[in-house]
């Protein structure tokens, strides 16, 4: 198989030279041929990303959930598309870690280098897509707002410190669904479509499978915080809905959220693109 190692040496924590050497070193031989290339832009990135499947049977990756996003909505209309392996780099990387991928180079190189591959679904609202969660309300707005500077320099917590003023203002929204043509109306703080046992750094949603064909829709009414606390602790009065797709409409006019990133705000209808593509796991067969 041929390969190509993709990262952006200016994004966030980014990688060291040293460390694309030794991930070159380290996975060379297993692969017929394995390129490197070094990013000079986010469209460069996009490009070659995009146009990987052509010649490469996998990519590989440096970087967090918008990264991984990133390279998600590259290639979803291709029709070649390469077997993907992460290096996670980002602040929390909740994407990766459902593939039970953390932080560490040489742990990564070894995921990739044992081959156990899982297929896993995708979600597509509108016209964008994701990986692990669609998300509008009161809190779903802190990835896209916190500067890069910030978590660079102080992680995590540069979204949790961003939080800390919305857990004091009691705001809620009109939410309505329709699902199987039934439609559900309530008032909540901030609604999730999630493909994804984590979001925001936490466990919130631990039976979730990323390749059951399946989301959860999450919410809850009320609640300490605007309804935070209960996810923390996985109350019962949060309510879950499984679904392979649902149309929201919100009266929360802030952009949605979707792996992080900030897409259009309004009516979103939310679907499952069921075993979408395959990436190299350490979940055990």
């Amino acid at each position: 198989m041929k390969a190509l190692f993709l990262y952006n040496p200016n994004s966030g924590r980014g990688f060291k030279q040293k460390d694309v050497n030794y991930v070159y070193k380290t996975l060379k031989d297993s692969f017929e041929l394995f390129d490197i290339h070094a990013s000079i832009s986010r469209e460069d990135f996009i490009n070659v990303a995009r146009t990987s499947g052509y010649k490469y049977d996998v990519l590989l990756f440096a970087g967090g959930d918008g990264t991984f996003n990133m390279v998600v909505n590259s290639l979803t209309k291709e029709d070649k598309k390469p077997i993907l392996g992460i290096f996670p780099t980002g602040t929390v990387n909740d994407a990766a870690k459902n593939f039970n991928i953390f932080r560490g180079i040489k742990k990564n190189c070894k995921i990739i280098k044992q081959g156990i591959l899982k297929e896993f679904d995708i979600l597509k609202a509108n016209d964008n897509y994701g990986v692990f969660v669609v998300a509008n309300g009161q809190y779903a707005n802190i990835p896209y707002i916190v500067k890069g500077s910030k978590k660079k320099f102080i992680g995590a917590l540069a979204y949790y410190f961003k939080a800390i003023p919305k857990i004091f203002r009691r705001k809620k929204y009109d939410f309505e669904l329709e699902i199987d043509n039934k439609r559900t109306s309530f008032k909540s703080s901030f609604i999730l479509a999630m493909n994804s046992n984590r979001v925001g750094g936490f466990k919130i949603n631990p039976k979730s499978d990323i390749s059951d064909g399946k989301m959860d829709v999450i919410y809850t009414e009320n609640g300490i915080f605007n309804g935070l606390a209960r996810y923390l602790f996985r109350s019962k009065k949060i309510k879950r809905i499984q679904t392979d797709k649902v149309i929201i409409n919100t009266s929360c006019t802030d952009m949605w959220d979707i792996d992080g990133e900030a897409y259009p705000s309004g009516k979103v209808e939310i679907k499952i693109v069921p075993k979408a593509l395959k990436i190299y796991s350490n979940i055990k067969k």
